[in-house]
């Protein structure tokens, strides 16, 4: 499209749909430009005789970071961070009664290997009381 015609495409916009558009060609302030000015403006920034304006705000206080998050996330997290302390428990407690029921067939062993070995002294140790 020729300089004209892209005039004539715009000035069928209406103002405010102009200011749309200038706001995202990059026109400074296009709200205080008249239709036929804001026109130039963007064929301008459009034809590569202006450069886009960056808007730089550099007034007023930074906007503060605001943390968000979600409460049920939290819960879900928490929920299973507690479900694997609960697992690593049962497996320690566990692990323990193995550790006892084995310790507990050592004793009964040995106590069974001692009365065998000592049937004898035991029997008659009994009968003497």
């Amino acid at each position: 499209m020729k300089n004209n015609e892209k005039y004539k495409f715009y000035n069928e916009f209406s103002i405010y749909d102009l200011r749309d558009i200038g706001r995202n060609r990059g026109v400074k302030s296009p709200t205080q430009l008249k239709k036929h000015d804001l026109i130039v403006e963007i064929l301008n920034i459009e034809n590569g005789k202006k450069e886009p304006h960056v808007k730089t705000s550099k007034q007023g206080r930074p906007t503060k970071k605001t943390i968000n998050f979600n409460i049920n996330s939290l819960i879900q997290e928490k929920n299973i961070y507690l479900e694997q302390e609960e697992k690593n428990y049962t497996n320690i407690i566990l692990s323990f009664l193995n550790d006892f029921k084995d310790l507990t067939f050592i004793i009964y062993s040995a106590i069974e290997n001692f009365i065998q070995n000592h049937e004898e002294i035991l029997k008659i140790s009994c009968f003497n009381k």
